[in-house]
């Protein structure tokens, strides 16, 4: 019996802090492009003091998805109390930072999630399941993310999607755990020129009915924007795990 299978458009829900601290969705091919410093860190300490507009982190990187190595990261102090970020030391941590205007590697609870969650008092077993996968998941996206060695930029904020809200496969067999992706070459237009796969499945039959789908399903978000000034590139990525339903494949869009 063939496994169920979904592929999954790749979005991340770290984000950029808006108003008083809440977070927007954001794609993490876009946070990847955004951030000047991506890691997986522990927490060795922490100062408060001796700044009034930051605190001061001393770490120490486990991972260097992007960036160079560094010992320090500062947290903006805010007077919102929703904004704050609790980062005790001895924790770990997968860290988005970005170079500010005073050029210190900041991030906040936006752009950071710990990766040794204290799971005491929760009983749902199915939430500490979907936690500790989501960050493997994103631990592989970055992973091969950085293993691709591309400059990945999107200078002009845009956005895709696929005309459809899924597409069914059937009879298809992939590893566990894969991710794919894709450079697409935008006209000024905002029309697509071209789709290159610069990380494909394994399976080679799939991946060539994936391209097709892409080339015929795949558009370009005109709703703030119906030109920009010069044609450019983007990168955009496919995730797939099991689904619920025998000898199946979809695309859809799927939140982190």
């Amino acid at each position: 019996m063939k496994k169920i299978l979904i592929i999954l458009l790749v979005i991340f829900s770290f984000s950029n802090t808006l108003f008083a601290c809440s977070c927007k969705i954001q794609e993490i091919i876009d946070r990847y492009t955004n951030s000047d410093f991506i890691a997986t860190v522990e927490i060795l300490d922490i100062d408060e003091n001796s700044d009034q507009n930051y605190i001061k982190l001393n770490i120490k990187p486990s991972k260097i998805f992007k960036g160079i190595d560094t010992k320090s990261l500062k947290i903006k102090k805010t007077k919102y109390l929703s904004g704050v970020i609790y980062t005790p030391i001895k924790t770990k941590w997968l860290i988005f930072a970005s170079k500010d205007k005073n050029d210190n590697l900041t991030f906040n609870k936006c752009s950071a999630i710990q990766l040794d969650q204290n799971f005491d008092g929760i009983t749902n077993t199915n939430y500490k399941e979907n936690y500790k996968n989501s960050i493997q998941n994103k631990l592989r996206i970055l992973n091969d993310l950085s293993n691709l060695n591309l400059k990945i930029e999107n200078k002009f904020d845009i956005s895709t999607f696929l005309e459809k809200e899924f597409l069914k496969f059937k009879n298809y067999e992939l590893i566990k755990n894969q991710n794919a992706f894709y450079q697409i070459s935008i006209s000024k237009n905002l029309d697509i020129l071209n789709i290159k796969p610069l990380k494909e499945f394994d399976n080679k039959k799939f991946s060539k009915k994936i391209l097709k789908v892409l080339k015929k399903n795949l558009k370009i978000d005109k709703t703030n924007q119906n030109s920009i000034s010069e044609e450019t590139k983007i990168v955009i990525g496919l995730y797939y795990y099991p689904a619920k339903i025998e000898n199946e494949i979809r695309i859809l869009p799927q939140m982190f």
